[in-house]
């Protein structure tokens, strides 16, 4: 489950949940955890089982690789990945891999490794 960093309700929620399990991970039970009411042994195997991503907040590379994954999933759909920049978050994200690739040829900084 990969969210935009738009804030919504259920954003805010997964933000909390993701929170509140790290804190239960490292033990760190200090003041109230957000989320922590509803942070059940049940609710955790459920999320489980859907493939919840648990660090995506803390790794930015598994929100990049599912990010590439749906570009894939468009492409073999659509037969290219011209994504269209004001097609929503899929778009703007194509559309920044395409500008940082870009600095990237023409000797600038950017945010892209080689590898992608």
């Amino acid at each position: 489950l990969i969210l935009e960093k738009k804030q919504t309700p259920l954003g805010n929620w997964v933000k909390n949940i993701r929170s509140a399990y790290r804190r239960l991970k490292t033990g760190n039970h200090g003041g109230s955890i957000p989320g922590s009411r509803v942070l059940s042994p049940d609710l955790i195997e459920r999320l489980n089982e859907m493939g919840f991503d648990w660090a995506v907040g803390a790794n930015k590379e598994s929100v990049w690789m599912a990010k590439f994954k749906m570009l894939k999933e468009y492409a073999e759909e659509n037969g290219h990945c011209l994504v269209p920049h004001r097609s929503g978050p899929m778009g703007r994200w194509v559309h920044d891999q395409r500008y940082q690739y870009n600095k990237k040829l023409r000797g600038e900084h950017a945010k892209i490794s080689a590898e992608r």
